[in-house]
């Protein structure tokens, strides 16, 4: 049996595979880490391979990050004992095994949920650095804000930059900013709170539930 067309699906051992499916590709496979999308199904007959399991046919994306790009080079490289480049590695129509990849649920049927985050970032001096510290309350969220917001007054040189003409304050119900004028980015402090949509997996969903019983 060939299946091909889009939106058709085939059913083995409790998981369902689609075509047109996006699927990331796991640790049994060699081309681990790449995001694809599956395009054909062969069983029976009609299989390339001789393996048990159907024959799944996937065309992976071109990895964008240059990590990544190096790291699957690599791998091809020690796997075929010789230097391989990206241009080297087929990248489609590549026939995987079912336990090979994972389907992805579609990115539009995935759960939000509103989050807030504590976003610090500061320099000082030559001195720099970024903090977000992510709450799902906003009263949480607050209290941290004041928290970090308060040492940083006792421990800091805020008092001082706050009392000098070379330095401006902006304050807002949710937000702190101080900063020299001349030269923001060699001396500022900004601590703010930022909602944000925190975008839950399957499996994310099933283990706070789990959390959330076995507490009870």
């Amino acid at each position: 049996m060939v299946i091909k067309r889009t939106g058709d699906s085939f059913q083995y051992e409790n998981m369902t595979y689609t075509i047109g499916q996006r699927i990331y590709a796991n640790g049994q496979s060699d081309w681990e880490g790449l995001f694809g999308v599956i395009t054909e199904i062969r069983t029976d007959g009609d299989k390339e391979t001789e393996n048990e399991t159907p024959d799944i046919y996937c065309s992976f994306d071109v990895p964008v990050l240059p990590a990544d790009v190096k790291e699957l080079e690599e791998r091809f490289s020690n796997l075929y004992r010789e230097p391989k480049k990206l241009e080297d590695i087929s990248l489609d129509e590549v026939i995987m095994a079912p336990e090979m990849i994972e389907p992805l649920e579609a990115w539009a049927d995935r759960k939000k949920k509103n989050v807030w985050a504590v976003v610090i970032d500061w320099s000082c001096h030559g001195e720099h650095g970024h903090l977000e510290e992510i709450c799902t309350d906003y009263l949480d969220a607050k209290r941290k804000l004041t928290e970090y917001l308060t040492e940083e007054f006792d421990n800091s040189t805020l008092l001082q930059w706050q009392s000098d003409d070379r330095y401006a304050t902006v304050s807002e119900k949710d937000s702190y900013e101080c900063y020299e004028k001349e030269d923001y980015q060699e001396n500022h402090y900004h601590i703010c709170l930022e909602r944000k949509d925190l975008v839950m997996s399957p499996v994310f969903i099933r283990e706070i539930t789990e959390e959330s019983g076995g507490a009870k």
